[in-house]
């Protein structure tokens, strides 16, 4: 005997009736050739209690069964009642209807599948929907989505304390739903017009999944306000790249932030920091508005900073903070799921970009991480690195040479805008 239960609910009426006799036609000659072929042992609700009872019984089968098929015809309110308990377990369920009756309003949306016992055609052509839907569901039965389903999901996203990651979830919630109605109106009519309407929203939707996009925020403040929950759940690695990193390590801000950075170190998580090496700093000087040896000293502070900081009870290693030889393009911090990204525009300092915050997971290729992880993480344990085997030697060497660092760019700065310079025309050598 078969293991797998396919519990029936119908209207079913008492013996001698009408309603009995059509109940009995649809479980002989449609429900049992449809799902017996499958494995599953059709059980019918009047077979366990008496007609028009609802007992313990049928909802511990309505929770607990297999699959469930549900006779909507002639709109018995058991019938919706025992469906509405169905979709509540996310389990699946397959509706059909006597042909000429309308599918009620509220299951408009989702795929019923009609039959017609007083024909063998369409006998026939109701087994064979009804062999497809249970052989999609042995495939995948983990893609149940129903009203009932569809509103818990979105009141358990209501009562997440993070609004941006809700936000992003009831997207992802929205997508499926959109698709799955998609493909219910392309199986039932062509309502050509709906489909694309919603086309531009699926593949906005499609894209930020592809990129494994979580949210996108207008200011760096936001974004590592909602990165702390990332910082804070790593296990293994914490890596920062920036250019001074005054933000993160001096600014009020970024306390929070900071602060738990400084406790993943304390817990032997190692947090490493990739910043501008002053000998370069001052190429983005124009671009923020700021003053020669700014950022170079800023650079320094942030050394002296990192210097205090902790492993467990130790100081932060020195190797765990590298210098770059070049300006950075875009301030990032990787944690092994999560990476927030913020670009630095040409005219403005990079805190106030915008900046977005992607995932990562090892069974789903998300390209921005992926990318972003090679080609500029990377940069880590590239040529371009000056490694630092002692703060204070480093610190003391950048500050002696702080000013050779700028007389270096203004040299550079000046040629290249000398050879940029309009050259004054030869002489005519006729006119000499």
């Amino acid at each position: 005997m078969s293991d797998k239960i396919c519990f029936v609910i119908s209207p079913i009426g008492e013996d001698g009736t009408e309603i009995r006799a059509q109940a009995d036609r649809v479980l002989e000659r449609i429900i049992k050739p449809s799902v017996e072929s499958f494995g599953y042992k059709p059980v019918r609700a009047d077979q366990i209690a008496k007609p028009g009872d609802i007992t313990t019984e049928i909802i511990q089968c309505l929770i607990k069964d297999d699959l469930v098929i549900a006779d909507l015809t002639g709109y018995n309110p058991n019938v919706f009642y025992e469906l509405a308990i169905r979709h509540a377990t996310r389990k699946p369920v397959i509706t059909i209807l006597r042909l000429g009756e309308t599918i009620p309003f509220d299951l408009l949306h989702y795929r019923t599948i009609f039959y017609d016992t007083g024909s063998e055609t369409g006998i026939s052509d109701c087994i064979t929907k009804m062999k497809e839907q249970i052989r999609a569901i042995d495939i995948d039965s983990e893609k149940i989505i129903n009203p009932v389903s569809a509103a818990i999901d979105i009141e358990e996203l209501s009562r997440r304390k993070d609004p941006l990651e809700r936000r992003y979830d009831q997207l992802d919630v929205t997508l499926k739903e959109l698709i799955r109605e998609i493909s219910e109106l392309k199986a039932r009519t062509p309502y050509q017009d709906l489909i694309d309407n919603y086309r531009d929203e699926i593949d906005m939707l499609r894209t930020f999944r592809e990129a494994g996009i979580i949210s996108t925020y207008r200011r760096r403040e936001m974004a590592l306000k909602r990165f702390i929950r990332a910082i804070k759940a790593e296990k293994n690695e914490i890596m920062i790249i920036g250019s001074s990193l005054l933000g993160l390590l001096q600014k009020y801000q970024y306390e929070e932030a900071r602060e738990a950075l400084k406790k993943k170190c304390e817990e032997g998580i190692h947090v490493k920091f990739l910043l501008t090496h002053p000998a370069v700093a001052d190429l983005r000087a124009d671009q923020e508005a700021r003053k020669f040896k700014d950022i170079g000293n800023e650079i320094i502070k942030s050394l002296r900073i990192l210097k205090q900081w902790k492993l467990k009870e130790l100081p932060l290693p020195a190797d765990n903070v590298r210098l770059y030889m070049g300006t950075p393009t875009i301030f990032a911090i990787k944690t092994t799921n999560q990476m927030l990204l913020n670009p630095y525009a040409y005219g403005d300092v990079a805190f106030n970009s915008p900046c977005l915050i992607v995932k990562n997971d090892p069974n789903e290729y998300f390209y921005f991480y992926d990318e972003y992880d090679k080609a500029h993480f990377g940069a880590w344990d590239s040529d371009a690195v000056i490694r630092i085997q002692d703060f204070d030697e480093t610190i003391q060497e950048l500050s002696d040479n702080l000013e050779m660092f700028e007389r270096n760019i203004q040299t550079i700065r000046e040629s290249v805008r000398k050879n940029e310079e309009p050259q004054p025309a030869a002489k005519d050598a006729a006119a000499s």
